[in-house]
């Protein structure tokens, strides 16, 4: 299949420049604000701009179905496959929650997105020890504080676009 030049074009100069300084500016104030803001609301404030910013950007449209059956004040654990790189921004800004994510340890090694995840209040899990580093404990303490939590529950993206399966890990 061979892209029409114009698409070409704007991904180069407009699309990823503009994701790009969305990313850093962005990143840069939670990452700033997590120094002040033990909690990461502004983070998660930080997080839903950015996430709303990629999709305007690139013309994504999300219809969310079904948030008339959540009961506001409550807390949730949702879980959502990982078909894309949209589905973060989907989930981030269409869900009107403080949410975490539980994410797979290696994440927390990236430079800059480690720190931002782990200071953003955001759960690592070692898929070789799942409870090694007291997710569990970990877990309880951020759904005690009235936050919800979202597992991509095949582990990771999918590369041939179709559904995997979930990790029991």
């Amino acid at each position: 299949m061979r892209i029409p030049p114009y698409h070409w074009w704007r991904t180069v100069f407009f699309l990823i420049p503009a994701i790009s300084v969305y990313t850093l500016v962005l990143g840069a104030a939670s990452i700033v604000s997590s120094l002040f803001d033990s909690s990461g609301y502004f983070a998660h404030g930080c997080a839903r701009a950015w996430s709303w910013l990629i999709l305007k950007t690139t013309g994504v449209r999300v219809t969310v179905e079904g948030l008339d059956r959540i009961t506001p004040g409550t807390t949730y654990v949702f879980v959502s496959n990982h078909q894309s790189i949209y589905d973060t921004p989907v989930v981030f800004a269409s869900l009107p929650y403080q949410i975490r994510i539980i994410a797979k340890a290696s994440l927390a090694r990236f430079p800059v997105l480690g720190w931002h995840l782990r200071r953003g209040g955001h759960l690592f899990v070692d898929r070789k020890h799942p409870d090694r580093a007291g997710i569990l404990k970990r877990w309880r303490a951020l759904v005690s504080e009235g936050l919800s939590l979202i597992i991509y529950a095949e582990g990771g993206r999918s590369m041939d676009g179709r559904a995997g399966r979930f990790k029991a890990r």
